[in-house]
């Protein structure tokens, strides 16, 4: 398992004083999951990984919270 990586392209249209800017941003968005979780707390070496759970939040709805996880980490 490891994490998944897309890339959001984002363009925008900027007019000022008769002028039009286009810009155009390719942003990395990195999901975490937890295997992947553990071997950062393992490697930062004082963390160990006590166990994960998914955001389920109760002010985002269900469908923004796929691939969010929250890490409970004990110290070492």
């Amino acid at each position: 398992h490891s994490g998944i990586f897309s890339i959001v392209d984002r363009q925008c249209e900027i007019r000022r004083a008769g002028k039009v800017v286009r810009t155009r941003d390719l942003v990395r968005v990195r999901y975490t999951i937890p295997p992947t979780l553990d071997l950062l707390a393992r490697a930062s070496g004082m963390f160990k990984m006590v166990a994960t759970y998914a955001d389920y939040s109760f002010d985002e709805p269900l469908e923004k919270c796929d691939r969010r996880w929250l890490g409970i980490l004990r110290r070492t």
